[in-house]
């Protein structure tokens, strides 16, 4: 997957068209410059595009961006690196390996319920047997 979207996304330069509203966030006392969005213009296989980028510093209008874009020229999210695809699948196995010995243990517990359910109704009919009919008492 890594790969793939390596090869399918490439970065380009992109101008800012407009100032970024930047929006002060924070916790308690602990502040910090949240991302914004700003318009922006890049060139890609000769074709101009214009669209929203996601900025993070503190840019102005003129200024220039790194931004990644997909094969249609549009901006996209920084393709996967190998060590996040390797983590993914490693969660992905953990995930299913946890899924079957759930599975696992659910059937375990039905089989267990119903072999003892099987096994309390013929004791019940051999004591019975042995002792006859318990309404007789």
């Amino acid at each position: 997957m890594a790969q793939q979207q390596l090869a399918e996304r490439t970065m380009v330069t992109a101008t800012l068209d407009a100032d970024p509203v930047m929006a002060d966030a924070g916790w308690g006392e602990f502040s910090y410059i949240a991302p914004s969005t700003t318009s922006a213009t890049w060139q890609f296989r000769g074709v101009e595009h214009h669209g929203d980028v996601q900025i993070t510093g503190s840019e102005v209008a003129g200024d220039e961006v790194q931004v990644w874009v997909d094969r249609a020229g549009a901006v996209t999210l920084q393709p996967m690196s190998v060590s996040a695809a390797e983590f993914s699948s490693v969660l992905a196995g953990v995930a299913v390996y946890m899924f079957a010995l759930i599975i696992a243990c659910g059937l375990f517990a039905l089989a267990h319920w119903g072999i003892d359910r099987a096994r309390s109704r013929e004791w019940s009919r051999d004591i019975e047997a042995f002792l006859g009919s318990t309404s007789s008492h």
